[in-house]
């Protein structure tokens, strides 16, 4: 091999050692620089959390420090049991449907198509998130905001809604998951949309409302 041969191919290993870690980076986006996709994985991560253990404690710490310290003050759980196994029950139902187990946040990008809306900027940013309106209904929409000491996205809650509806509402929406999970679509990832916007559809906002 030639001289200006073996400077080629040097040259050409080179590039691409240092080309493929540019690569793998955009392959691996950092999600934590795009305001929507951190609002998406507080939703798919409240969706969760309406699943788990202490689901009511979980997707309050994901609700700004002003609302939750107003539903921890009113808050009166009822039947943790029975709230545990609606909660089985549709993990049960979409292992059933999808052959997974339910896990919005694993992969938020699922909850692309839903429309989020932010404005203002650095700690001052605030959020809309449109919900797909069901037939016959009225349109919601989530609002979230920056937690000031820690530039956090949290969930705002309407004022209207209490500790004892805020219980009562996660609890519904399992049930409502149950009751027509034939209205899921088929493919898993567009059930994830209608199932996250459903449960948490009871913290939403009608449209337009402040």
């Amino acid at each position: 091999m030639t001289r200006s041969r073996v400077s080629l191919a040097v040259l050409l290993a080179v590039a691409f050692f240092i080309a493929a870690p540019f690569a793998r980076a955009a392959e691996n986006k950092d999600w934590s620089k795009d305001p929507k996709q951190e609002v998406r994985r507080v939703m798919a991560q409240s969706a969760d959390r309406a699943l788990g253990k202490n689901a009511v404690d979980g997707v309050l710490e994901l609700v700004n420090k002003d609302d939750r310290a107003r539903i921890e003050k009113q808050i009166s759980k009822k039947d943790d049991a029975n709230y545990q196994a609606a909660a089985d029950k549709v993990r049960k139902m979409w292992k059933d449907k999808y052959g997974h187990d339910f896990n919005a946040e694993a992969d938020a990008e699922l909850l692309k198509d839903l429309k989020i809306n932010i404005t203002g900027e650095g700690k001052d940013q605030t959020a809309t998130v449109d919900f797909p309106p069901e037939p016959g209904q009225p349109a919601y929409e989530l609002h979230l905001m920056r937690q000031k000491d820690n530039n956090y996205w949290r969930i705002q809650l309407p004022n209207s809604l209490s500790g004892d509806q805020f219980y009562d509402s996660l609890a519904r929406s399992l049930q409502r998951l149950v009751d027509e999970k034939d209205k899921l679509p088929g493919a898993e990832d567009k059930a994830y949309e209608r199932a996250v916007t459903w449960m948490l559809n009871e913290m939403a906002f009608p449209k337009g409302a402040k």
